[in-house]
């Protein structure tokens, strides 16, 4: 997986943790002005809290850094673009543990950042 960072990346998702159906217009738009705009799904977040957005870029994608700020920019959840900006093995350990329990912040920070 830490092979695709270095090229360019064609798939985005953002995770609005609100029902606000103008952050999911402004997501759209944002999606729209950089190309994603490839088989668009808006799925009702599991908690039934937010929205979570699926698209595909229309010709080859984006480096991983400019898809993190146009994560940003559509509103996605900022811990979550954080812990992506790590390495591979501490998002494959965040969203292993988010399928199984709830994973405090205090927690993911103390095991994978600081290493305590």
């Amino acid at each position: 997986m830490g092979i695709i960072r270095y090229g360019k990346i064609g798939r985005i998702t953002v995770d609005l943790d609100t029902r606000d159906i103008d952050a999911l217009i402004h997501c759209l738009e944002v999606f729209k002005k950089y190309g994603f705009t490839k088989n668009l799904k808006i799925k009702k977040s599991p908690g039934g809290k937010g929205f979570h957005v699926i698209a595909f870029h229309e010709s080859d994608g984006v480096p991983f850094n400019m898809l993190l700020k146009i994560r940003a920019e559509a509103g996605d959840d900022p811990m979550r673009i954080l812990c992506d900006s790590l390495d591979d093995r501490m998002i494959q350990v965040l969203f292993t543990n988010k399928s199984k329990r709830i994973v405090k912040v205090g927690e993911l920070f103390r095991k994978y950042v600081t290493n305590k």
